[in-house]
């Protein structure tokens, strides 16, 4: 039971604080890069990751030198997934995704899920999506094969205020005929577009009920510092646990401390504490918890990178009696585009026996992506593109701000007023190499363009 506490509390910790280029863990083929990404709801189903993840690596070749808001998009033509036996001591097959159908703007569209039966492929699952005219998703179908037709099985659907800022999930299941609401997440944004509460509350006898709800806070830096969960008691919030951040200089999370509410005060309970190198790639996590008395130590992971900086390798350990002892460990592989190509997860249990892998290779195409339609829409230039840090801003109307956010979707750059100016030059030579998302407000409409910095 330790055992399975300390990975699900590994794989939280990795999946939302990790700084580096890790892929996700697909449930389903991911589409392109949108920036609700970084507003992403953490889903109870396990079903839906919100089916968008940014293959932007740094150091991505990028063949054209003249302006232009265009990049390497990789689109996958099929995903295959293998499973360890232990048995055979070797990879089997278990499911695979195909006909992955993408719209005019590379946005992925629909796929076909299937399982494979020990002698064939058999349907299994059908997906689709639709996006509005930002390219932010605004519904995900699920339907499954019962034998003989696709019948529905659930669905989510997206809504966002002027500033783009998801602020309802509803997640809706298909019973006789008709969709039944299940749940929904209700989220709130300060001015700089932060994400300052989100309500979970469950569909009962018609109406949305209470379940708990995040309360984040932020420094100047927009750099979130806390983070406190209550649950609803039907009548009353009471205070479940709260998580304070620490920043470096640099804007990169330090450490992570969890406290639990004991009814009268915040007791501590874990303790973790991130290491990145000179190139702010994240190196390791270590987190000990509190026993009550002292810190005892708790769970670990490594991570290697390639001359790219694309993560190569993770591994994971967690503490037992007075040693470190493997618990899982993460590989990638990725081709000449930086494109992610492989990705292997093993599993050991206490023994030292490897009990459980799973292997996914992805089979695609590299394209042109198309221009930002928005960005065309208002006139707007960032050169040059590729820059070695100093870069401009042009527009044919005056603009009220802009904000710029690395990969990782940390806001590295942010003028509110901007002066209602036409153009400005920005100088991001003090920034890592890599790929940068520019968001330009002018009135009420938001606007992405991407810079390189080589």
């Amino acid at each position: 039971m330790k055992k399975l506490l300390l990975l699900a509390i590994l794989a939280l910790s990795i999946s939302v604080f990790a700084q580096s280029k890790r892929p996700d863990n697909h449930i389903q083929p991911p589409s392109r890069h949108s920036l609700h990404d970084n507003q992403r709801i953490n889903e109870d189903h396990g079903l839906k990751l919100t089916g968008v993840c940014s293959k932007m690596n740094p150091l991505q070749p990028i063949s054209h030198q003249t302006p232009d808001p265009r990049e390497l998009v990789q689109i996958w033509d099929s995903i295959y997934n293998f499973q360890w036996d232990t048995l055979t001591n070797g990879w089997q097959p278990e499911y695979k995704y195909a006909d992955l159908v993408y719209n005019t703007n590379n946005y992925l569209t629909s796929y076909l899920g299937l399982f494979w039966n020990g002698n064939a492929w058999v349907n299994a699952s059908k997906a689709s999506y639709t996006y509005n005219e930002y390219n932010l998703e605004t519904s995900f179908l699920s339907q499954s094969w019962d034998g003989t037709a696709w019948v529905n099985a659930n669905q989510y659907l997206y809504t966002y205020d002027a500033h783009n800022n998801l602020t309802n999930r509803i997640f809706q299941h298909w019973t006789s005929g008709a969709w039944i609401n299940n749940d929904q997440y209700v989220s709130t944004f300060d001015a700089s577009n932060n994400l300052t509460s989100q309500l979970r509350q469950t569909w009962s006898s018609g109406v949305w009920t209470n379940a708990y709800q995040n309360l984040n806070t932020y420094d100047a830096n927009n750099n979130r510092t806390g983070s406190l969960s209550q649950n609803w008691t039907g009548s009353v919030w009471l205070n479940s646990y709260q998580i304070l951040y620490t920043f470096n200089a640099d804007n990169f999370l330090t450490n992570k401390l969890t406290q639990n509410w004991n009814g009268i005060a915040w007791v501590d309970a874990n303790d973790g504490v991130y290491n990145y190198d000179a190139n702010n790639n994240l190196m390791s996590y270590f987190e000990q918890y509190w026993n009550g008395s002292v810190w005892e130590n708790s769970l670990q992971y490594f991570c290697t990178y390639d001359v790219f900086y694309n993560l190569t390798r993770q591994t994971g350990q967690y503490w037992i009696g007075n040693t470190w002892v493997n618990s899982y460990q993460n590989g990638y592989t990725y081709d000449a585009n930086n494109f992610i190509k492989s990705e292997t997860s093993r599993y050991w249990n206490d023994a030292g026996n490897l009990t459980y892998g799973d292997s996914t290779y992805y089979f695609s195409h590299a394209v042109m992506g198309t221009n930002d339609r928005p960005a065309q829409e208002g006139n707007i230039s960032v050169y040059p593109n590729p820059t070695h840090g100093k870069f401009t801003i042009n527009c044919s109307k005056t603009i009220s701000s802009i904000e710029i956010f690395n990969t990782p979707g940390e806001r590295i750059c942010d003028d509110q007023k901007f002066n209602l100016q036409t153009s400005k030059e920005i100088d991001l030579s003090g920034c890592d190499r890599g790929i940068y998302l520019v968001k330009i407000v002018i009135g009420d409409k938001r606007y992405i363009k991407k810079i390189v910095i080589q």
